[in-house]
C-alpha cells in the first residue's frame, strides 16, 4: 500500500480534523513539498506548514511544542488504522508479486516505514478477513527494544514492522528491522533482497550486505 505518500498524508488530515484544525488540509503537493523542504522529518514539516498558515491564534507560543506532539499523536493513531484496514489498497502489482513469490515458496515479509511511533506490528494489507483480535495480539507480541517477531503469531500471519524513520537513530532501527525479518524467514541476510522505497531503507541493507532493488516513486 502507499503508505509513505497516500497514507501519511491522510493520517495528517485526519489528525488536523480531530484537533478541530479545520483550516489545515494537506493536498498530494501540499505534502510531497513539505516532505520535501525537511527531507522527511515530520514534526520539521508541521512547523513549516503552521508558520506559513499561521499557527491557532489560541496557542500561547510556549506551547507549540506540546501541540506538535498532540499532532504527531494522532497522526500515529490514524497511521495505525490505515494500515490495519482491510479496505487500503495495494499498490498495483504487489498482490501478483507476493502471490508468485509464495507460489515458488519463497517467503515474504513485509516491513513499513512510517511516522514518529513506537513500534509494533500491523497486519498486511493483502490479508482479508483477518480478526482485529488477533491483529491486535499480533501487536503486543514484538518487543520495542529488540524488534523481535514473536514465533507464535508469525506462523499465522504475514507481519508488517513499524520503524520510525524521521530520527538520527532510525538506520539503527531499519537494520534491526531487516536482520529481524531475514530470522524471522530462516535466512541470511545475504540471501534475502529488499524491496525499498526510501533512501533509509537502502541505507541501511547496504550496510549489512543486503541486496536491494529500489522502487521509484510514483
Amino acid at each position: 500500500m502507499d503508505a509513505y505518500r497516500l497514507g501519511n498524508r491522510q493520517a495528517f488530515n485526519v489528525a488536523f480534523m480531530k484537533l478541530g484544525l479545520d483550516c489545515a488540509n494537506w493536498t498530494e503537493p501540499v505534502y510531497v513539498d513539505l516532505k520535501r523542504k525537511s527531507a522527511g522529518d515530520e514534526e520539521r514539516m508541521l512547523i513549516l506548514y503552521f508558520n506559513q498558515i499561521g499557527w491557532p491564534t489560541s496557542l500561547p507560543t510556549s506551547e507549540k511544542g506540546t501541540f506538535i506532539k498532540n499532532v504527531l499523536r494522532e497522526k500515529k493513531v490514524a497511521m495505525d488504522e490505515f494500515m490495519m484496514s482491510e479496505s487500503s489498497l495495494l499498490r498495483p502489482g504487489v498482490e501478483d508479486f507476493i502471490d508468485d513469490a509464495s507460489n515458488q515458496g519463497i517467503p515474504v515479509v513485509i516491513l513499513t516505514a512510517y511516522g514518529k511511533s513506537e513500534e509494533n506490528i500491523a497486519s498486511s494489507g493483502v490479508l482479508s478477513g483477518l480478526d482485529e483480535q488477533l491483529a491486535l495480539e499480533a501487536r503486543k507480541a514484538v518487543s520495542a527494544e529488540k524488534q523481535k517477531i514473536a514465533e507464535e503469531v508469525a506462523s499465522i500471519l504475514k507481519l508488517s514492522v513499524q520503524i520510525d524513520t524521521s530520527s538520527t537513530e532510525s538506520l539503527v532501527k531499519i537494520v534491526a528491522a531487516l536482520r529481524a525479518g531475514a530470522e524471522y524467514v530462516g535466512v541470511s541476510v545475504n540471501n534475502c533482497v529488499l524491496v525499498a522505497g526510501s533512501q533509509s531503507g537502502v541505507a541501511a541493507a547496504g550496510q549489512i550486505g543486503m541486496p536491494c532493488v529500489v522502487l521509484r516513486s510514483r
